[in-house]
């Protein structure tokens, strides 16, 4: 008879603590370990990173140079002041179908970044497939105030990015959008506590104390699964605990995932598409992973020109540099240049990856010429048949489209875009089997997108149970 695993019971390995306040943690920015300090030294410690990062800032130009800031992240406090925000400001939240300003650490749009930098290093014979997640999801970075304990909520907000705009289950929505305590990081604390109080997560209660609101208390994938379940919302998670296969377990899982079965055969049709172009953007929601001291969001695979499997992945430590971030936002809301029927989005994510080509373009247009133990009651092995397993993306870079008369002189391209080439980009976002392998235990929160709960289904969840990869 399959195992139903206590989520719990994973998490108290001598080796791995998944959740909780306390457990094996790194530093973001040295990687020494601080499961021996207190929150508050922990506090400390993360204190002088910052304190450091700003006085080497500080006499320096405010301009970085092109060729540093597209080689890596940006520390995401760098700029910012230090003392704690308002608490309104600790429940920001904002997904892509509002009309309202993106807040400055959310990035939405580099779904479509990522594609076509894939789509770039395909046509290099460095990528031989990869598939992303909904176009929807929304990179959002953890804040100084949550600096170290953020992880988990800010990878809450990503997934309800994807949520809140996806069209499958359009009843999602509402399950998500609490008019007096919408999706946040203090709000996120308030629907934890609620679920409690309503006899949820037990055992999860007890390791908190009972008290998460206005704590900087760590939470996982475990919490984030009483916080969707006991709003209705279907969620799932699956367990890898250390064995053999290790993190390859893990891959192969999220490979499957994102991967349509062979029960949905498409037709000849789509089969061509398919092998026409092998960068795909799905429909498949994100997912949460967790492992000691950290969680991220995993936005999709990528197999290279070996065949080897990188996960894509959000980390919420770290924030998009200024031009990435640029391009994102032009690729999230294209506003169409009526004098030369061009895409102004699709224009800037061409001087990203290809400035000289563009360069050149412009001038020609002036011119005119596994082994799986499952939860018995509900069985679903990457969702066969499922209706939006995947969609096919035709390549539509600008640049082989034919132009439209024009006779403007060719517009001087930002120098920080020229340098950025699109495997540096996609490096920001990889994560290789050697990096995975770094840990050897990891739990995995996905939603498979089947309707809200009724009533029975949700309370038959209050315990939570997960399934086991072995």
């Amino acid at each position: 008879m399959p195992d139903v695993v206590s989520s719990r019971d994973f998490e108290d390995s001598d080796d791995i603590q998944i959740l909780g306040e306390v457990g094996p943690m790194e530093c973001q920015f040295c990687s020494i370990s601080l499961q021996k300090l207190s929150t508050e030294k922990r506090q400390t410690h993360y204190e002088r990173h910052l304190t450091e990062m700003e006085k080497e800032t500080g006499g320096s130009s405010s301009r970085l140079s092109s060729k540093k800031l597209s080689t890596k992240l940006k520390p995401i406090f760098e700029q910012q002041k230090p003392g704690d925000p308002a608490p309104d400001k600790e429940n920001i939240f904002w997904f892509p179908a509002q009309s309202t300003p993106v807040p400055y650490n959310f990035t939405p749009g580099l779904i479509p970044v990522l594609r076509r930098a894939l789509i770039k290093t395909h046509a290099k014979g460095q990528t031989m497939r990869a598939v992303l997640c909904h176009s929807g999801t929304t990179h959002v970075a953890t804040e100084r105030w949550d600096i170290g304990w953020g992880c988990g909520y800010r990878n809450f907000l990503m997934a309800c990015t994807a949520l809140m705009n996806q069209q499958f289950q359009p009843m999602y929505f509402p399950l998500l959008d609490d008019s007096k305590k919408p999706p946040g990081v203090r709000n996120l604390q308030y629907w934890i506590e609620d679920a409690w109080a309503d006899g949820f997560d037990r055992e999860g209660a007890s390791q908190l104390k009972h008290k998460l609101i206005g704590t900087k208390k760590w939470i996982g994938a475990a919490e984030l699964y009483v916080a969707f379940t006991y709003r209705g919302l279907p969620a799932k998670l699956v367990d890898f605990p250390g064995s053999e296969r290790g993190s390859a377990a893990v891959t192969q899982w999220v490979i499957n995932y994102f991967t349509p079965k062979d029960a949905a055969r498409p037709s000849d049709a789509f089969n061509v598409l398919k092998g026409a172009n092998p960068i795909v953007i799905s429909d498949r929601m994100p997912l949460i992973l967790q492992h000691a001291g950290h969680s991220r969001t995993i936005i999709g695979y990528e197999l290279n020109k070996k065949g080897d499997p990188n996960l894509l992945v959000f980390d919420p430590s770290y924030r998009p540099s200024k031009e990435l971030r640029r391009a994102a936002l032009a690729a999230h809301s294209p506003h169409s240049d009526t004098s030369t029927g061009e895409n102004k989005g699709s224009s800037v994510l061409s001087r990203l990856f290809h400035p000289l080509q563009t360069i050149h373009r412009k001038r020609r247009k002036s011119s005119g010429g596994s082994n799986v133990e499952r939860d018995t009651k509900r069985v679903r092995t990457g969702l066969p048949g499922h209706p939006n397993d995947e969609v096919i993306i035709i390549d539509d870079d600008d640049e082989d489209q034919p132009s439209k008369g024009n006779n403007e002189a060719p517009k001087k391209s930002d120098p920080l875009l020229e340098d950025m080439d699109p495997g540096k980009v996609l490096n920001l976002f990889r994560v290789n089997q050697n990096k995975l392998g770094k840990h050897d235990r990891y739990q995995i929160l996905y939603f498979p997108l089947d309707p809200p709960l009724e009533e029975n289904e949700r309370w038959a969840r209050r315990i939570v149970t997960s399934e086991r990869v072995v």
